[in-house]
């Protein structure tokens, strides 16, 4: 589980990392927003547009940079606040395990 205090070394991890969505789930879109339910744990998840957009582009490995520039190029959003948003969002799926995180060094990011 993220805690608060390991949080903003999650941060700095996550944007080295390769990230992408977990198999233990489901998704589907509807109307440019997705739902998604991990099947282990039977907990639902929503996203808005920009969400659902960042949901699309992890189901394939991909790197933090690689999420902000594909959403930067699509969306009229601050790169300023686009990517403590997409901290949070990130942090939130990682503690849902909806994702999952490797190759991030030295660093150890907990997934459950």
């Amino acid at each position: 589980m993220v805690t608060t205090t390991s949080m903003g070394n999650i941060e700095q991890s996550l944007r080295t990392a390769t990230i992408c969505a977990t198999k233990d789930q489901v998704s589907c879109d509807l109307d440019g927003e997705a739902v998604i339910l991990h099947k282990s744990t039977g907990t639902y998840f929503g996203l808005n547009e920009v969400g659902c957009r960042v949901w699309t582009i992890l189901q394939k490995p991909c790197t933090y940079d690689d999420i902000v520039s594909k959403v930067l190029e699509e969306f009229e959003v601050d790169p300023a606040q686009l990517e403590p948003d997409l901290d949070k969002l990130l942090l939130k799926m990682l503690d849902a395990r909806l994702i999952q995180v490797s190759d991030v060094g030295n660093a150890q990011i907990p997934t459950s």
